[in-house]
């Protein structure tokens, strides 16, 4: 049986094609993802807010084949709602909610990270809301880049390559900075993790990633994940109590 140890959910904006690769490249043993889709047309606040209707009925399709999570994707979406997504899905569901966003805030703690440089594939002003956001989580956004992208198939077409010297190029903006974070989960960024950490010297941070080590906790799979950064590459604590870690 595919999932026998765990089955993660996750609810996709219809133009996606990344995460679910990313997640599966680097999935411990037993591990399955079931994932369903709401609509989106470009990467902005109102065709986020239409996809956001479809939520309960997208998280509903994903708990009919056993998920024992459902993750929100879609990281901009979530801006000023993320706690209001995730009561959504379980409220629906009665299977606990995860959020793209709420994963990255949770995987830049685990990390340590202060003085954080943003790099995504997002517009100058989608990077400035971020900033703000994350600036409410309590981290400095020291410096930011993006590729001025609207469309999300746009972003899942561009090479890993592309998000390595985007990376490069805006932590040499910001000497000061502790930490890289990698933007939105229709980009691949799997492959160059642990490239950027080796010449950034910088922690580094990827939507991806934080979700996937975020879903993983919230399961009870504390099996480190190595080749994809030093996030999931860390033992996991899992609660011998509840058999899974305290949420944050």
């Amino acid at each position: 049986m595919y999932g026998w140890r765990a089955r993660i959910g996750h609810v996709n904006p219809s133009p996606a094609t990344v995460g679910q690769e990313e997640w599966r490249q680097a999935a411990p043993a037993g591990v399955a993802f079931v994932g369903s889709r709401y609509s989106m047309v470009t990467n902005d606040r109102s065709s986020h807010d239409r996809m956001l209707t479809e939520l309960e009925r997208a998280a509903a399709e994903v708990a009919s084949a056993g998920a024992e999570v459902i993750v929100q994707c879609s990281t901009l979406a979530a801006l000023g709602r993320e706690e209001e997504i995730r009561h959504r899905i379980e409220a629906a569901t009665g299977v606990p909610g995860l959020t793209v966003l709420g994963s990255m805030v949770a995987g830049l703690r685990a990390v340590g990270a202060r003085r954080v440089a943003l790099a995504s594939p997002y517009t100058q002003a989608q990077n400035a809301e971020l900033a703000g956001y994350l600036r409410g989580e309590g981290f400095e956004v020291v410096a930011a880049r993006g590729l001025a992208k609207t469309r999300s198939a746009e972003f899942g077409a561009e090479e890993p390559h592309v998000f390595y010297r985007l990376g490069r190029e805006v932590a040499a903006e910001a000497p000061d900075a502790d930490t890289l974070l990698l933007s939105c989960g229709n980009t691949r960024t799997f492959e160059v993790l642990e490239a950027l950490e080796w010449d950034t010297g910088l922690e580094v941070v990827s939507s991806n990633q934080a979700a996937l080590w975020n879903a993983l906790r919230a399961v009870g799979v504390g099996e480190p994940v190595r080749g994809f950064g030093r996030l999931l590459a860390a033992e996991g604590r899992v609660s011998r109590k509840s058999g899974r870690e305290p949420k944050q």
